[in-house]
């Protein structure tokens, strides 16, 4: 922020002027990243799955909250430049994944990449146990996940702060609505939460 307000003292500014300041002082493509957030609507769905023994599949489209409404926004998504705008089924977004996942060796692991194009693949260091997709929640999109991967995040509830606890709940609801899932997969959720007694 000091260098964006040095650099444009008594003059004025555009939005990609913050964004280019930002870029330059985290080394990050904010500019790009920014763009995709920004310049369309909606927010995205990223889907984990197993692709191998110690590989995600990590895939985003919009989310979109009417049932169905995201399984047939999936069929019509193609892997289209993040700058391609945003005519319907084509969206993708720079999307910042922070990965946190526990290995059979008792090692707790943590990735960060940005999801750019419509799936990529992850190589983890040892098969997970269980895998987060959002860690500390900070992530500004829903998160979905496999069923074999469900089921073993349901299972290492402990392992998981109250906001990414209660972004889960948020996240599995949502998909029921969206009717991604079962509505047996939150209410097997909310039978382990029962006796949670953080305030969110």
């Amino acid at each position: 922020l000091n260098l964006y307000l040095e650099k444009h003292r008594f003059s004025n500014t555009s939005t990609t002027d913050l964004w280019d300041a930002l870029e330059v002082a985290s080394g990050e493509p904010v500019r790009t990243t920014m763009g995709t957030w920004v310049n369309q609507a909606g927010h995205p769905l990223v889907t984990a799955e197993r692709a191998g023994a110690s590989r995600l599949r990590l895939s985003q489209r919009r989310f979109l909250l009417g049932a169905g409404s995201a399984r047939d926004d999936a069929e019509r998504v193609g892997a289209v430049s993040p700058e391609a705008g945003s005519a319907p089924g084509t969206q993708l977004w720079v999307v910042p994944v922070t990965l946190r996942y526990a290995t059979a060796d008792g090692n707790i692991e943590h990735h960060q990449l940005l999801l750019r194009d419509a799936s990529t693949t992850v190589e983890l260091k040892g098969e997970p146990l269980w895998a987060l997709v959002n860690e500390g929640a900070w992530g500004v999109y829903r998160s979905h996940y496999g069923q074999d991967l469900r089921q073993s995040l349901f299972g290492a509830l402990e392992h998981l702060d109250g906001r990414e606890r209660l972004s889960l709940a948020a996240d599995t609801w949502a998909a029921t609505v969206a009717g991604l899932v079962p509505l047996e997969s939150s209410l097997a959720l909310w039978t382990r939460l029962r006796h949670d007694r953080d305030p969110d």
